[in-house]
C-alpha cells in the first residue's frame, strides 16, 4: 500500500484570509509552513459556497449536478451511497478509514458515513454544540493509537470553527479584535433572523461591527491553524510524519458584504468559493501553482499519490 492519508477541510476557510496568500494578519503560520514543505494551488475553488454539497464533491470527484448532494425545491439531499468515494476506494485498497467531522450536514442522515470504517459526526441542529477544533484532533489522535500497527490509513479531520457565529476560544477571541469595540456585532452575532434581515436588506451592518466580526473569523482561522498545528505534531511524534500525504483545503468561503451578503451560502462570488489547497508529504512535488483547480481534482491527487 501507499502512504497514509489525511485530508483536513477547515470550514468556511476563504483562501484570501490565509498569511501566505497575501492577507495582512497573521492568521495561518502552521498552514504556511506546510505550504513551504509541499504543494499550495492558489487558484483553488470549491465546487459550492455550502458545506454539503462542496464536502460531497471532495469525496466523489464529481461535480453537485453529478453527485446531486444538497438543497432542491426546499429538501436537503444526502450522498447516494451507490456512488464511488474516496473512502471507498481507499478501504477497498486495504486502508483504514476514519472521519472526524462537525456539522448536522455531514452526519448520517445524509450518507456520509458509508465507507469508513470509524465515523464521528457531531454534527447536530443546534449549531453551538459543534466541538471544538482541539477536541476534534484529540478524537484523531486517540483513533491513531488504538489503530497503531494495523497498516496504512485515510482519515478525514474536519475543523467546523470558522463558521458563524465566531467565537474563537482566548487568547484567540482577542488576537484582532479592537478592544474599544463595544457593539452588537460580538461572538453572539450571527442568528438566522439576523443573517436574513442583513442579505434581505431590511438592516445593515454598521462598518465597526462588521470590523469586528472579521477580526473574530480571523481569531477562528488562527485558531484552526494551532490546531492543525497539533496534528501535524501528532504524526511527528508517532513516527508518521514521514509516510503521511497530508492535505489542507475549505470547503467553502464566506462574504463580508463584499456583494452585498454576509455569511456564505447566498452566491457565488469569489469570497465564497475561492479556498486554499495545501498538499505535503511522499511523492508532493514542493512550489505553488497558479494552474486552475477545483475540488473535483482532490480525489484523484490523493488516489494518484
Amino acid at each position: 500500500r501507499g502512504p497514509n492519508v489525511v485530508l483536513v477541510v477547515i470550514d468556511t476557510f476563504r483562501a484570501d484570509h490565509v498569511s501566505s496568500m497575501g492577507y495582512g494578519r497573521a492568521t495561518t503560520p502552521v498552514l504556511d509552513s506546510l505550504a513551504m514543505s509541499g504543494g499550495c494551488w492558489t487558484d483553488f475553488r470549491a465546487q459550492s459556497s455550502w458545506t454539503l454539497p462542496a464536502f460531497a464533491t471532495i469525496l466523489t470527484g464529481l461535480t453537485p449536478r453529478e453527485h446531486m448532494a444538497g438543497r432542491r425545491d426546499g429538501i436537503f439531499h444526502g450522498l447516494d451511497p451507490a456512488l464511488p468515494t474516496m473512502q471507498r476506494m481507499f478501504g477497498d485498497a486495504g486502508y483504514n478509514t476514519a472521519a472526524f467531522l462537525n456539522v448536522i450536514f455531514l452526519n448520517e442522515d445524509f450518507g456520509f458515513h458509508v465507507g469508513f470504517d470509524t465515523f464521528d459526526c457531531a454534527g447536530v441542529s443546534d449549531r453551538s454544540s459543534q466541538r471544538r477544533a482541539g477536541e476534534t484532533v484529540d478524537l484523531f489522535l486517540a483513533w491513531l493509537d488504538r489503530t497503531a500497527g494495523e497498516g496504512s490509513f485515510f482519515a478525514v479531520v474536519h475543523f467546523y470553527d470558522p463558521h458563524m457565529p465566531y467565537d474563537p476560544p482566548a487568547p484567540y477571541s482577542e488576537m484582532f479584535t479592537d478592544p474599544g469595540y463595544a457593539g452588537p456585532c460580538d461572538s453572539a452575532w450571527g442568528t438566522v433572523p439576523q443573517l436574513l434581515a442583513v442579505n434581505e436588506g431590511i438592516d445593515t451592518l454598521p462598518a465597526d461591527g462588521l470590523d469586528n466580526l472579521t477580526a473574530l473569523y480571523d481569531g477562528e482561522i488562527a485558531y484552526s491553524d494551532a490546531q492543525l498545528g497539533r496534528l501535524l505534531a501528532g504524526l511527528r511524534e508517532r513516527g508518521l510524519a514521514g509516510c503521511t500525504v497530508v492535505a489542507v483545503t475549505g470547503d467553502h468561503g464566506e462574504e463580508f458584504l463584499e456583494h452585498g451578503s454576509i455569511e456564505h451560502g447566498v452566491s457565488l462570488y469569489e469570497e465564497a468559493v475561492r479556498v486554499p489547497l495545501v498538499i505535503s508529504g511522499p511523492g508532493v512535488l514542493v512550489g505553488a501553482s497558479a494552474d486552475a483547480a477545483s475540488q473535483v481534482d482532490i480525489l484523484p491527487t490523493l488516489a494518484a499519490l
